[in-house]
């Protein structure tokens, strides 16, 4: 009997222990989930770092339980709970779904089933299966079981509706809770949401009823301070700008948390905009930016302020400016379209309207390219792209018919002020005139000629000024329609071959594209792209007229040292060339191989003036290194001599030599690039011979010092002739002794005849340091 008495304890206290070992990795699961919870997500919806973490131990502890306890009664709990941790770190949708699924496949019976379903309809939503969280939720609301899960399903539906601008059946659903469950934990974010979807559809008074009655209820602070926000923008857009500003101060003492402060402030600015303040709107827009870097509220700020500049003010540069920010500041702003749809509108208004412009024309059709790509790229909305790249192609006519109407007014004016000369000379004549008639008053004649003086002073200056705006505007503008000619409606058909091959699979308007370019701009580099792609070919930006000319320099380059003068046949020629890129390139190399390789400075001269009259601020920081202001700097001894005598004196130290040769070969790859220059021809042009010879060379070079040496030496050398090879072998167990005895003197000695021997022996090094002098 004691025995089993004993053997009654033993299980007994070994089951609490492992019902209690479960329990309590359920306990901490749990407790690091709710740590989670209260921690804020971001302006995403994303949880921060430390939520992330404290999910990560939850779903720990979880696996814990379904692997060394999954026969326990909290099994359930624990996979609903890792469910619920993979949902909100946001991460992974798909194992959450699976989570769930398994829940609900091997605890049909469990209490956790309504809930389960819940969530997972919400990770269909977030995973873009619309159809599959729809029909999930439809059927769980006819459920009568899951009567007490109805309000949170009804919520979930108007969310959703709500999010894709679908206020109708968002408003049945968030009415059907409201008036139904009005003790549900849902109710109050209902009451909320009724009165947002009544601001989305511009429905401002009904909105302000809704949110005073929500205030009325006995609701949470938080959502009654929520509700007098919206509250603000209800007074906001219905112009009421006093009451507006007077709620503002009251709410921003009641309220404590920044993010929510900013949007307040944010609500004032606009107020100040609405009321023509725009010194104070503008000073509290930029501290609202400032102080929320990266977040919505910046990237609405910036779109609010450049609203302001494009309805207000018609300051339309800083406009496009702010509204090219707003994606910037935050990508996941609900303003961006709108941002870059005013962006292009605002571009064209100054294109076409504004002389005194500071943007360029190529950044103003960039916005409308811009918006043109967001419509394709982000919304999928191939139609609404096409038609901005169809309206680039319209614009020309409207700046010809401009360019037109401004001739008109240039010939009148300056007809206007060929008369007005006229008269003059007429005046001039008439007032010597009356100057010599004694009989008239003078008088009055001089106050007469005084008035008339000034006034055509004042005319003539104004008349001048007015044509030479005329004149600025016209040709302004013909730059402009050059432009559109060469590169932006040429480059609208390429991108239109592209949606409709793409987006369409529409391989006749694709054709059609690319014969407008063919037979419109033929030479143009976007003609022979989109015929490329049309073929299936790799494309390439670049003309066949283009690419000869690059091959043309190419094989000119190969040549500069070999045989320079044909290298300079072929520059001179390309100098010459309609492409800006390829002529001063050449431009470029014939100075280089003038200065440097024929150290013909005469002739290197007018074409480095010529090379710092284009303009190129690349070229100019390396002429003048060597040249400026019509002038050589080193006159007495060309830069590369200094530094080939450098070099000379550190082949000593084979080691650095080295080191100093691969960090030089480096630098002049990166300079390489931009000249166009080959490493393999750049290193011939700097050291005088092939890479892979470099070590022969080495060898060889050092025979030649040691040949130099013994012909400096004085002493009788009688043994060479009748034994070279043992006089040798004496001559350098001799030198070595002498080394040994005085290595200073000896390092001396060596020293200056090698500088004696430079001029003789280093004749293949003078080309290799002559590209470092330029470049060094």
């Amino acid at each position: 009997m004691k025995k089993n008495l004993l053997f009654l304890i033993v299980i007994t206290a070994f089951l609490g222990g492992c019902m209690y070992a479960y329990f309590n990795v359920y306990y901490n699961a749990e407790k690091y989930y709710n740590l989670a919870q209260k921690e804020e997500v971001n302006e995403n919806g994303r949880p921060k770092s430390p939520a992330i973490q404290n999910y990560n131990k939850a779903i720990k502890k979880c696996g814990i339980i379904l692997t060394e306890f999954k026969d326990s009664k909290w099994s359930d709990d624990a996979l609903l709970l890792l469910a619920k941790c993979f949902y909100y770190k946001r991460s992974n949708y798909f194992q959450c779904i699976e989570k769930l699924q398994n829940l609900i496949d091997f605890y049909p019976d469990s209490e956790l089933i309504p809930e389960a379903k819940l969530y997972m309809a919400r990770a269909y939503y977030d995973s873009k299966k619309e159809s599959e969280a729809n029909t999930l939720l439809q059927d769980f609301l006819i459920t009568k079981e899951y009567k007490d899960y109805h309000a949170e399903a009804l919520l979930l539906l108007a969310n959703y509706h709500l999010e894709k601008k679908e206020h109708t059946q968002a408003n049945y659903f968030l009415d059907k809770l409201i008036k139904e469950y009005p003790r549900s934990e849902e109710y109050e974010e209902a009451f909320l949401k009724r009165g947002v979807s009544a601001l989305d559809t511009e429905k401002y008074e009904e909105a302000l009823d809704i949110f005073k009655n929500l205030i009325k209820k006995r609701v949470s602070k938080r959502t009654k301070l929520d509700a007098k926000y919206y509250i603000l923008i209800s007074l906001l857009n219905k112009e009421d700008f006093e009451t507006t500003l007077k709620q503002i101060d009251k709410l921003l003492k009641k309220e404590s948390k920044q993010n929510k402060i900013a949007k307040i402030k944010l609500v004032k600015a606009r107020v100040l905009a609405k009321q023509e303040k725009f010194e104070e709107a503008d000073e509290l827009f930029e501290n609202i930016i400032a102080n929320n870097r990266r977040k919505l509220v910046a990237a609405e700020a910036y779109f609010r302020r450049g609203n302001m500049y494009f309805m207000q003010t018609g300051e339309y540069e800083k406009a496009i400016e702010h509204f090219k920010k707003v994606k910037s500041e935050n990508s996941k702003s609900e303003f961006i379209e709108d941002a870059m749809s005013k962006s292009a509108v605002a571009s064209r208004i100054v294109q076409f309207q504004d002389k005194n412009r500071k943007i360029s024309i190529a950044d103003l059709v960039d916005e409308q390219f811009k918006l043109a790509e967001y419509y394709l790229d982000v919304l999928n909305m191939p139609d609404s792209s096409v038609a901005v790249y169809r309206s680039i192609k319209k614009q020309p006519g409207k700046i010809s018919d401009m360019i037109a109407s401004a001739e008109l007014k240039l010939d009148s004016l300056n007809n206007n002020l060929s008369d007005f000369m006229r008269f003059e000379k007429m005046a001039d004549s008439l007032k010597i005139q009356i100057i010599k008639n004694d009989s008239l008053p003078s008088f009055e004649s001089d106050s007469i000629d005084v008035m008339t003086i000034k006034d055509s002073l004042k005319y003539f200056n104004l008349m001048t000024a007015k044509a030479d705006s005329q004149r600025s505007f016209i040709e302004q503008y013909r730059e402009d329609l050059k432009q559109f000619d060469t590169e932006f409606i040429p480059f609208s058909h390429f991108v239109l071959t592209r949606i409709y091959l793409d987006s369409y699979k529409d391989t006749v308007a694709a054709d059609k594209e690319v014969k407008i370019l063919k037979e419109e701009y033929p030479d143009n580099r976007y003609a022979f792209a989109a015929d490329q792609m049309l073929s299936g070919e790799e494309i390439s930006l670049i003309t066949p007229a283009k690419q000869e000319l690059l091959d043309k320099y190419k094989s000119a380059e190969k040549r500069m040292y070999s045989n320079p003068d044909s290298a300079l046949i072929i520059f001179r020629e390309l100098t010459d060339a309609d492409d800006d890129e390829i002529s001063q390139k050449s431009l470029f190399s014939t100075a280089f191989v003038y200065y440097y390789i024929l150290s013909d400075t005469t002739s290197a001269k007018p074409v480095l003036d010529s090379l710092l009259n284009i303009g190129n601020e690349e070229y100019k920081t390396y002429i003048n290194r060597f040249y400026a202001d019509g002038k050589y700097i080193i006159t007495d001894k060309l830069p590369y001599l200094a530094e080939l005598e450098e070099l000379e004196l550190q082949r000593l130290e084979e080691a650095r030599l080295d080191s100093m040769r691969a960090d030089s070969l480096r630098c002049d790859s990166l300079y390489a690039d931009s000249l166009g220059i080959s490493l393999d021809s750049l290193y011939i042009m700097k050291y005088g011979k092939s890479y892979k010879n470099e070590k022969e060379d080495k060898e060889k070079n050092k025979e030649e010092e040691k040949y130099v040496k013994r012909k400096k030496d004085k002493k009788p050398r009688k043994s060479t002739a009748e034994n070279p090879e043992k006089s040798s072998k004496d001559k350098k167990e001799k030198e070595l002794k002498e080394d040994k005895e005085n290595p200073k003197e000896t390092e001396e000695k060596d020293k200056t005849e090698e500088e004696e021997a430079l001029p003789d022996t280093t004749k293949p090094k003078k080309r290799r340091s002559l590209f470092k002098a330029l470049f060094g």
